[in-house]
């Protein structure tokens, strides 16, 4: 099996994903995390550019944004119970 940049890409930007999730190493919230995996970013996105992967690429950018992303997402899932139940959502 030869070593292909574009898998190493995708690897690395799952570990950067990953990474956010490890609380210990960011006491401060969610904004050292996204410095953390912006900076980290920057090693899938190399390799994805040297591996002429387009798809490399974007994967790498979506990983470095993932806690943007994330907080995102859970935005979207409230808004849409808080719209389905008709604004009875009783928040603890």
């Amino acid at each position: 099996m030869a070593f292909s940049l574009r898998k190493t890409s995708y690897a690395v930007s799952a570990c950067v994903v990953g990474i956010q999730f490890i609380s210990p190493l960011f006491p401060d919230g969610s904004v050292t995390a996204l410095g953390w995996t912006l900076g980290l970013a920057v090693i899938p996105l190399i390799l994805g550019i040297v591996a002429r992967s387009p798809r490399a690429v974007v994967v790498a950018i979506a990983a470095g944004f993932s806690p943007v992303l994330l907080l995102w997402a859970a935005y979207m899932v409230s808004f849409l119970l808080y719209i389905i139940s008709f604004g009875n959502i009783v928040w603890v």
